[in-house]
This record gives C-alpha cells, sequence and structure tokens, in this order.
C-alpha cells in the first residue's frame, strides 16, 4: 500500500505529464455550438430601482428575463439594453385597442408585449415615467 505522500507524489506527475487532461469533444455538442452566454444585467445599472421594488425572488427572475439575449436589428442585445435604447430615444408605453401593451417608437413602430415580455414592458413603462 502506497502512503499519502507517494499519491500525493504521483498525482501530482499525473497532472504534469496531461495524462489527466480531457482531450476536445469531437461531437455534435463541441463542434457547431455556438451557445451565447446569458447577459445578467449587473447590480448597480439602471434596473436596480426598478428591481428593488419586488420580492429577492421576483427580482432575480425579473432580472433574468432582463437579461435575455434578442436579436435587435441584426446585433445581440439584452431586453434591457433593447429597452433602454426605445425609451432614450423617446418610445413610450401605450395600450392597443385589443388590450396588449406595446412599446411605441415615434415613428410609430412598436413592439408588442409578446414580443420583449411583462417584465420588459413594466421596465420601459418604469423608465418613462421616471424619466
Amino acid at each position: 500500500m502506497l502512503s499519502d505522500s507517494e499519491l500525493a507524489k504521483r498525482a501530482r506527475e499525473a497532472l504534469a505529464s496531461g495524462v489527466l487532461d480531457r482531450p476536445p469533444r469531437k461531437d455534435s455538442m463541441g463542434l457547431g455550438s455556438t451557445c451565447v452566454p446569458l447577459m445578467v444585467p449587473r447590480k448597480g445599472d439602471r434596473a436596480d430601482v426598478f428591481l428593488s421594488g419586488l420580492s429577492p425572488m421576483n427580482a432575480e427572475r425579473a432580472r433574468k428575463a432582463l437579461g435575455r439575449n434578442l436579436n435587435d436589428s441584426g446585433v445581440l442585445r439584452t431586453r434591457q439594453a433593447i429597452v433602454e435604447r426605445l425609451v432614450d430615444a423617446g418610445a413610450t408605453v401605450i395600450v392597443s385597442r385589443g388590450g396588449e401593451r406595446r412599446l411605441s417608437k415615434p415613428d410609430g413602430a412598436y413592439l408588442a408585449e409578446s414580443q420583449l415580455t411583462k417584465t420588459a414592458i413594466e421596465y420601459a413603462d418604469h423608465l418613462v415615467r421616471n424619466k
């Protein structure tokens, strides 16, 4: 039976030799994977005031929802960044005749609640009210 010091020595040698290194994946998971990391909004940004009015569990859920990436005219942005950019450009939250809330741009174009999420529309409404 090997002593602890002998086992530690052999473990260091194995690590140094690269024997324990995992080879790169060769299957479909490792080749064309284009996973984009979730861009969770950081503490200390504009969303903090909005999130402070929620319970801790709902605040974290809203933080993750605002951090989801969307394709915005060919550019990958978070929902939070899209909403902030549109509100800064003059967009407002309106209610359609059908009762659906929309983030309406000054030129009449809009993003519906079904495109952004309820949380993003509520965040946009918060930004518009606190401009």
